[in-house]
C-alpha cells in the first residue's frame, strides 16, 4: 500500500509492505479520517477501497425489498446505482466525506438481502434441473448470522424474507426488531455485512474500528471478519491503542500529525513498543495489564493474548522481571488505577510460594512451562480433532508414554534441580546482618544445618519415583519439562517442532480455534479483569 510520503521524510517512497493488516495509530486531531479519506478517494487503490467511516448512523430499517444485485452493490458502494469510483465523493459522500454522518444502512440491507435472494433463485433453478441434490450455496446473510453470533454467542440473529430480528438464546424469549437492537448488536452487524460486501481483492478502510464495541468483543469480531475475507487489505485507523495491540502480526503506522495538506508519520519498528510520547498522547480506554514470561515472539505472549483477551499483556523476559514488576506496577495503582497481575511457569516451585504470588497478584500455571499447556490430554484431543484424526487416543498414549519415559531417563537432573532451586531458597534465609566473626560463623553453622543434601536428594527422588510409578502425568507435566517433549508431539502429529508451533498460532488465531483456547483455559489460572 501506498500512503502520502511522510513530511519529515521526504525521501520515503511512502510505500508500506505488510503480510497483514495495517493499522495506522494516531492521536485525536492527527489526522487519521482525512488521511482515510485521502486513500479511499486519490490513492492508487482507490478502484478497489471501501471505506467504513466513523460517523455513521446506526439507523437499522425493519424491512428491506431486494432489487437488481448490480443495481445494490453500486448503491452501497458509490451511492449511485449507476456508480463507479469517480460517483464517490458526490453521490455516497455527498460531497462532505471528512465530515458526512454516513447513512448507508438500508443500503446494505437491501444489497444483503438482493444477494441472498438471487442465491436462493439460482439454487432453485439448479435444483429443478437437476435429478441430483444440489448443495445450498452459503448467502452472505449466512455469512454474517455466523459470524455475528460467535461475537454475541448468548443472542441468536433471526433472518426472514427482508426482515432481521434477534432474541436472547434462553428458550423462553421472544424476538425483538431490528429497531431494538443494542447500538453494539447494530454496528457488530454493519461491521460485518460492510466487510462482506467490500470489492474482491479489495482494500478495506475501518475508521475507529473499536467504535461501539465492548473491550471483550473487538478482537474476536475482526479476527472472524479477517478471517473470512483474506482477499482483502485491513487497514484501521484508530487512537485506541488495546485494539491496536490486538492485531497481531499487522504493520503500525504511527501517525504524528497532519498541517492541512500533508500527514506525518512513521512505521513502529517490529521489535519495539509505540513510542512513549505517542502514548501518553492517545486518548482512549485502558484494560488491566498481565506481565509475562518471554519476549513478544514467544508462546508466552502469544497464546496469553488469545486465553486472556481483556488485558494487555506485556511480555518481560525472565520469572524474577515479572514478580517484580507488578509489584513496582501496583505500588503506583494510585496515578495510573490500573490494576497488574503477572503469571509466571511453576517451574519447581512449591505450594505455598504459589499462594505467596498469588496473594501478591502473581500467578502461577500448573505446568513446569508454558509449552506443557500444550501436553495437556484434552489439548492434544482438541488439536487432532481440528487435524481430522480419527485415532486421538493413539497420540494421547504416546506422549503420555514418551514424557514419563524421558522423566525415569532424566530423574537424577530432575531431582538435582529440585535440590539446588530448594538449597537456594534456603540460602535468603541466611542471617546476612550477622556482625563479627563469631555471628558470622554462628549464621554459617545453622545454615549449614538447615541443609542436609542426602535427605533432601532422597525425599524429591521420593517423589519422582511415586509419580513414575503411579503413571502421574499431570505432575510429571507439573515438574517436568524439556525442549524434545514439544518435538515429540509435534511428530506425533506430521509436523517438526517449528511447524507445529506456527500450525497452533494460526489455528488459535483463527475462528476455529475458539474451542482450543478454551480448553486450555480450563488449565489456567481464572485472573479477574475487574
Amino acid at each position: 500500500m501506498v500512503l502520502p510520503k511522510p513530511r519529515s521524510n521526504p525521501d520515503h517512497a511512502g510505500f508500506v509492505e505488510s503480510h497483514g493488516p495495517i493499522v495506522i495509530v494516531g492521536a485525536n486531531g492527527s489526522g487519521k479520517t482525512r488521511l482515510g479519506v485521502w486513500l479511499d478517494l486519490h490513492s492508487e487503490n482507490k478502484t478497489v477501497t471501501h471505506r467504513i467511516a466513523a460517523q455513521k448512523s446506526l439507523h437499522m430499517p425493519l424491512f428491506s425489498s431486494p432489487t437488481t444485485l448490480d443495481f445494490a452493490h453500486k448503491t452501497l458502494l458509490f451511492g449511485y446505482q449507476e456508480g463507479t469510483v469517480d460517483h464517490k465523493v458526490g453521490h455516497r459522500w455527498k460531497g462532505e466525506p471528512e465530515l458526512l454522518l454516513l447513512s448507508d444502512f438500508d443500503k446494505l440491507m437491501v444489497y444483503l438481502f438482493t444477494e441472498e435472494w438471487e442465491t436462493c433463485t439460482q439454487y432453485r433453478q439448479a435444483s429443478l434441473g437437476s435429478r441430483e441434490k444440489v448443495p445450498p450455496s452459503e448467502t452472505k446473510l449466512d455469512v454474517l448470522k455466523r459470524i455475528w453470533e460467535r461475537t454475541l454467542p448468548h443472542r441468536e440473529l433471526i433472518i426472514r424474507g427482508g426482515k432481521v430480528e434477534t432474541k436472547s438464546r434462553d428458550s423462553n424469549a421472544k424476538p425483538y426488531s431490528s429497531t431494538k437492537m443494542s447500538d453494539g448488536e447494530r454496528v457488530i452487524f454493519y461491521l460485518i455485512g460492510q466487510a462482506l460486501s467490500a470489492p474482491e481483492n479489495g482494500v478495506l478502510l475501518i475508521d475507529e474500528p473499536e467504535m461501539h464495541l465492548h473491550k471483550a468483543v473487538q478482537a474476536r469480531l475482526w479476527d472472524s471478519i479477517e478471517n473470512q475475507r483474506p482477499d482483502c487489505l485491513f487497514v484501521y485507523l484508530t487512537h485506541d491503542l488495546d485494539f491496536a495491540a490486538t492485531r497481531v502480526g499487522s504493520k503500525k503506522i504511527c501517525l504524528k500529525d497532519y498541517d492541512g495538506g500533508t500527514w506525518d508519520w512513521f512505521e513502529v519498528p517490529a521489535e519495539s513498543d509505540l513510542p512513549e510520547q505517542i502514548m501518553l498522547e492517545i486518548v482512549g480506554s485502558r484494560r488491566p495489564v498481565l506481565f509475562v514470561e518471554g519476549e513478544k515472539t514467544s508462546l508466552d505472549y502469544f497464546l496469553f493474548q488469545h486465553v486472556f483477551p481483556d488485558f494487555t499483556i506485556i511480555p518481560r523476559g525472565g520469572c524474577e522481571q515479572v514478580i517484580q514488576t507488578t509489584a513496582t506496577y501496583n505500588a503506583l495503582e494510585s496515578l495510573h488505577r490500573l490494576r497488574a497481575f503477572g503469571i509466571v511457569d511453576r517451574d519447581v516451585r512449591n505450594e505455598m510460594e504459589v499462594g505467596y504470588l498469588k496473594d501478591r497478584n502473581v500467578f502461577v500455571i500448573d505446568v513446569s512451562a508454558v509449552e506443557n499447556l500444550l501436553l495437556h490430554e484434552d489439548v492434544l484431543r482438541a488439536i487432532a480433532t481440528k487435524l481430522h484424526i480419527p485415532d486421538a487416543t493413539s497420540i494421547v498414549e504416546s506422549v503420555r508414554q514418551y514424557v514419563l519415559s524421558e522423566l525415569e531417563t532424566q530423574k537424577e537432573r530432575v531431582v538435582s534441580r529440585m535440590v539446588t532451586a530448594e538449597i537456594e531458597k534456603r540460602l535468603k534465609a541466611f542471617d546476612a546482618k550477622a556482625v563479627g566473626p563469631m555471628q558470622i560463623k554462628a549464621s554459617v553453622e545453622s545454615y549449614q544445618k538447615s541443609v542436609d543434601v542426602d535427605q533432601l536428594f532422597l525425599k524429591k527422588a521420593g517423589e519422582i519415583e511415586q509419580i513414575l510409578a503411579a503413571s502421574d502425568y499431570a505432575s510429571a507435566l507439573r515438574i517436568f519439562t524439556q525442549k524434545g517433549l514439544l518435538a515429540h508431539v509435534a511428530s506425533a502429529f506430521g509436523f517438526k517442532r517449528d511447524e507445529f508451533l506456527r500450525y497452533f498460532k494460526r489455528l488459535a488465531a483463527s475462528n476455529d480455534g475458539l474451542e482450543l483456547i478454551e480448553v486450555i483455559q480450563k488449565h489456567l489460572p481464572a485472573i479477574p479483569a475487574a
